[in-house]
């Protein structure tokens, strides 16, 4: 199951990569729905997180296809590395360009949708508050 995933991701990172513009408004419904697929099989997934964490450019499919020689601007070339996934590819189409001020930023204590993947290894979608 983690191989189908991670093999469905660097599909995604094959079609970011003949982006020459690093507009991947077009592939932010894909990849949230790549990562929602994830989050739904999570019991399958139960020990093969580190696959899913691994670059796809240097997986076994890239390294069969020749793909590990390729290169992508701004995309996250793993699956749960779900900081870039949301702030380079899910949110900027939905925000715009422009940076809001100093004085409205949250604080690092602020609603965190750091998963239990990057700390623990183990998938949960729920985001913690950090304080």
């Amino acid at each position: 199951m983690a191989l189908r995933h991670q093999l469905n991701w660097l599909v995604l990172t094959l079609e970011a990569s003949r982006n020459e513009e690093e507009d991947y408004a077009a592939l932010s419904l894909k990849a949230r729905t790549a990562i929602s697929n994830i989050f739904d099989d999570t019991k399958s997934l139960e020990g093969y997180q580190s696959i899913l964490r691994k670059d796809v450019l240097s997986s076994v499919f890239a390294k069969a296809y020749g793909f590990g020689s390729y290169k992508v601007n701004e995309w996250p070339t793993s699956p749960l590395n779900l900081v870039q996934v949301y702030e380079q590819v899910v949110f900027p189409p939905s925000v715009p360009h422009k940076k809001p001020p100093l004085s409205v930023l949250p604080g690092r204590n602020a609603l965190a949708t750091k998963n239990k993947v990057l700390s623990t290894g183990h998938l949960s979608r729920s985001p913690r508050l950090l304080v």
